[in-house]
């Protein structure tokens, strides 16, 4: 019994090559593959690195009653280097740092560094979606796949984004065809993390009473909530006139206090203005009309609000 030959048929030069095309097809759409994936990793890497950083700061703050700062030194407590949970992105690129210097990193803190602030000079533009964010206390940044920021500054300083120390009013414009990363925390945020108490800074008042001549204006109250505490408010009142009402006196806390001379033409450029618990208005009007006037109030950490009045004289 004879065994059957076995077939010395293999691949063909051609069967090869067409497979070897396969095969190289194959590893060059990997190799394609792998740049994309090795980004989209990153760039996860970053977002979760942005995260726990801002965390971390805002754990800082609430215990230190303050903003950590770029300008102490590496080897400062109070330095981000040494605050942030990692100060690098996964490109190996330093975390970018944004913060409001000049209200929330002093030198020395106070429970009201943080929880008595109501505004910062820190706001935020973003696109995808379209937003203005007002009153960041921090930002942190990373530029992304890209080498350079496609966000800048405006208000304060401009260009590329850097590590910003921010003392005047700055807005950091998110470029929309930027691949820039960005997370914030608004000053609210804080904050509610730090535990903040009291209501912020009004003006109590909707409107003021009608007088009437030849009567004496009756007693009515001005007064302000809220704020670092009512002990340290400091009021001006703006009209076009920069005086008082023919006739009328506002007067410091009392019906009897003296006249305060608060009035100006422009209360941004005014100084100093009066201090006092609250205003009272009274006297003996001489005009009759309309007088229009806005009222402003601030607090011990420069917090200001306002508020429009009309007051009216009746004629006999």
């Amino acid at each position: 019994m004879s065994l059957p030959r076995l077939s010395k048929n293999g691949f063909t030069l051609v069967e090869l090559a067409i497979v070897l095309v396969i095969v190289g097809i194959l590893v060059a759409m990997g190799a394609a593959m792998i740049g994309p994936l090795s980004n989209m990793a990153r760039i996860r890497e970053t977002k979760d690195t942005l995260e726990a950083d801002s965390q971390a700061i805002t754990s800082w703050a609430s215990a230190n009653n303050r903003l950590p700062d770029t300008t102490s030194g590496a080897a400062s407590p109070t330095f981000f280097n040494n605050v942030a949970k990692t100060p690098n992105d996964a490109w190996g690129r330093p975390v970018v740092y944004l913060y409001d210097a000049t209200n929330l990193a002093p030198g020395v803190a106070t429970k009201d560094t943080i929880c008595g602030r109501r505004t910062t000079f820190l706001n935020i533009s973003t696109h995808n979606p379209d937003a203005y964010i007002q009153n960041a206390a921090y930002a942190v940044a990373s530029s992304g796949i890209n080498m350079a920021f496609g966000s800048t500054l405006t208000g304060g300083s401009s260009g590329i984004i850097t590590d910003t120390n921010v003392s005047a009013a700055t807005t950091i414009h998110q470029d929309r065809a930027a691949n820039d990363i960005l997370r914030w925390v608004t000053l609210d945020e804080l904050r509610s993390k730090a535990g903040c108490q009291g209501a912020p800074l009004k003006i109590v008042n909707n409107e003021l009473p009608f007088g009437s001549l030849p009567n004496p204006y009756p007693d009515t109250v001005i007064a302000a909530d809220g704020g670092t505490g009512s002990a340290n408010y400091t009021w001006c009142i703006q009209n076009s006139t920069g005086t008082a009402p023919a006739g009328l006196n506002f007067r410091q806390n009392t019906n009897t206090g003296a006249p305060m001379t608060i009035f100006s033409q422009n209360c941004s450029g005014f100084t100093p203005w009066g201090a006092a618990t609250q205003i009272v208005v009274n006297g003996q009007p001489t005009v009759g009309g309309s007088n229009l006037f806005t009222v402003f109030v601030q607090d011990s950490n420069s917090n200001t609000a306002s508020k429009p009045f009309v007051l009216t004289i009746n004629p006999n």
